[in-house]
């Protein structure tokens, strides 16, 4: 099945597809930190605007409570003349609305501005950020963001390796939630014409059958249709590893994956990860994007 979506966004229900006409925009917010991690999260805004309509929006926080804890006028002068020189850098690549720059709490300020201000359908961010402020996309600030968000979040920790997404994977227990989520992932694998893997990890520690994964993968992939929309755009493994990190990463290594998605909220399987620190595992380690969720 060829997907074009040059001129139609695809909206996508468990049940069909269509193209509709009327493209819709998505609006994306871009954490700035003016190191190379914030500009890897904008070669990945430029991809996905090469498929899909997209607004930007940039937004560079002086954080209160960290480094620059007393933030002179000067400080402020500075932040919005890089930010200024960032626009410009990337206006003729990314369509860019808006930036504005915050005072105060780092996951707070980006949360509210993109919920409130933009309301925006995903967060584009670094996984890293800039010397003078070492801890703006690491440890609890990016967690934050992830769990607080309410919407999707797409994190980037390397460079734009390949120039589309192809292979995508969507790692869970395939229970009933799974499919609050996995319309989203089917609709990234519209948009990049991309196959989706579906993937169950077997730990020593979360043991199941074959028989048993096997059933549950039948079921959701009756449930979602696969076979009628996706053709054979799709496929299922089952990994055994150790853990759920690493049954993910090593998969995702081993199959050179292009883009790993998972659930942020919920009480089974995949969706648990961030309670386990486990998709942080999977961020500061992954090679590829990783896209988080909302249930």
């Amino acid at each position: 099945m060829k997907i074009h979506t040059d001129n139609y966004h695809i909206f996508i229900d468990t049940k069909c597809f269509t193209l509709n006409k009327k493209m819709k925009t998505y609006k994306i917010v871009v954490p700035v930190d003016f190191s190379n991690y914030c500009k890897y999260a904008l070669e990945y805004v430029e991809l996905f605007s090469s498929k899909i309509d997209c607004k930007v929006y940039l937004i560079s926080v002086l954080d209160k409570d960290g480094i620059l804890k007393n933030i002179t006028k000067n400080d402020i002068i500075q932040a919005e003349e890089k930010l200024i020189s960032l626009a410009k850098e990337w206006e003729n690549r990314v369509n860019i609305k808006d930036s504005a720059i915050k005072i105060g709490s780092i996951h707070k300020e980006i949360i509210e501005y993109a919920e409130k201000s933009v309301q925006a359908d995903i967060i584009f961010m670094g996984s890293h950020g800039s010397v003078v402020s070492s801890q703006f996309f690491v440890g609890s600030n990016a967690e934050k963001i992830v769990r607080h968000f309410n919407g999707d979040v797409l994190v980037v920790k390397h460079p734009l390796v390949n120039e589309s997404i192809n292979k995508i994977v969507f790692a869970g227990d395939f229970k009933a939630e799974q499919t609050k989520i996995f319309p989203k992932v089917r609709e990234w694998a519209f948009i990049f014409n991309s196959e989706i893997h579906l993937l169950y990890i077997n730990t020593p520690a979360h043991f199941e059958t074959t028989k048993e994964i096997e059933e549950r993968f039948n079921h959701f992939i009756a449930v979602e249709q696969l076979d009628k929309l996706l053709g054979d755009k799709y496929c299922k493994a089952i990994y055994c590893d150790k853990t759920l990190e690493h049954g993910i990463l090593n998969y995702s290594l081993e199959h050179e994956i292009d883009l790993i998605c998972m659930g942020t909220h919920g009480k089974h399987g995949i969706e648990r990860l961030f309670k386990d620190s486990v998709s942080q595992q999977i961020v500061n380690h992954s090679f590829r994007p990783v896209l988080t969720l909302k249930v």
